[in-house]
């Protein structure tokens, strides 16, 4: 099932037609981890982050961000459309027959980032992350508005994206944003008008009968 989630993630970048339809672009682009978290079990996911191996994975995973961040940053810019999501087309005649070792690629140091990571994480529950963790849906939804002010402001244009230090700001402001959604006024709040429509409907119906 894996192999077959990853040949089609490499082979979806050549869809072209579909550019950004419900997203298909991303849903593509990282449907082997969608499928990973879905389909690892519980056992193997404790045995791939715990054990003996747990700081070699974790000295990997730091290694290999470093890497990518400081050196190798400016060169893989141009390849940042292969697990960004877009098509292949996107980077170019030259690029696009390549697009899906690219993406291979980038599966493979995402992968590698990612066990360190889980790695890294406490086994036990740990409260604010906990709470964060329960309330990604709020954040998936709520930050794509922060993202697209940010956008239609012209904050981007004005920003050296490429370079280090704006970059590190970036990460700074994504990271306060989503400790800023996951928080408890937010998220109820998100709740209440999730819920809305729902509430509506019911009390409709008890109207009727």
């Amino acid at each position: 099932m894996m192999a077959a989630v990853l040949c089609v993630s490499l082979a979806g970048g050549y869809a072209g037609k579909l550019e950004d339809f419900l997203a298909i672009d991303r849903v593509l682009a990282f449907a082997p981890f969608f499928f990973a978290g879905y389909y690892v079990p519980r056992e193997s996911a404790d045995m791939l982050f715990g054990g003996k191996c747990r700081w070699l994975r974790i000295l990997l995973g730091a290694v290999a961000g470093l890497a990518i961040f400081f050196s190798a940053y400016g060169y893989l810019v141009p390849y940042r459309h292969a697990m960004y999501g877009a098509m292949y087309y996107r980077m170019g005649d030259q690029l696009a027959p390549y697009g899906w070792l690219f993406r291979l690629v980038f599966c493979v140091l995402t992968s590698v980032l990612s066990l360190g990571f889980l790695a890294l994480a406490p086994a036990r529950k740990v409260l604010f992350l906990t709470d964060m963790g329960k309330r990604t849906l709020t954040v998936y939804v709520l930050h794509r508005l922060v993202r697209d002010l940010c956008q239609y402001s012209g904050l981007y244009q004005k920003m050296d994206c490429e370079a280090v230090l704006p970059v590190i700001g970036l990460l700074i402001g994504s990271a306060a944003l989503a400790v800023l959604l996951a928080s408890a006024p937010v998220s109820r709040a998100f709740e209440w008008v999730a819920e809305l429509p729902e509430r509506v409907l019911s009390r409709l119906d008890m109207r009727e009968a």
